[in-house]
């Protein structure tokens, strides 16, 4: 007679403590995607602004090096500009040589 009400009881603990940490558990879980659900709204457009700014300089880096490259190699300052001469060999007209980059 007593052994059936001390094992009930203990039985029913055992389910309480179960169920008390599985709520816990699913509780806990919720906050923390919750949270990041709210972090990955706040910290989302500052990260994607900063990944276009970088890919911008990273572009604008490779153009530059590319340039730098073919006006090195190839290119020397009298081709840059196109310089018409007087007579008495004063400047009378000076302009950009733009066609020299599309070779």
């Amino acid at each position: 007679m007593f052994t059936r009400k001390k094992y009930k009881g203990r039985t029913n603990k055992k389910k309480r403590y179960f169920a008390y940490t599985y709520i816990f558990i699913v509780f806990a879980l919720l906050i923390v995607i919750y949270g990041f659900i709210l972090v990955d709204k706040k910290i989302k457009p500052t990260v994607l602004t900063i990944a276009e700014i970088k890919a911008k300089e990273i572009a604008s880096n490779a153009v530059n090096e590319s340039i730098r490259d073919k006006i090195t190699d190839d290119i020397r300052y009298q081709d840059l500009y196109f310089i018409r001469t007087d007579e008495e060999g004063n400047i009378t007209f000076m302009q950009a040589n733009a066609c020299i980059l599309y070779y």
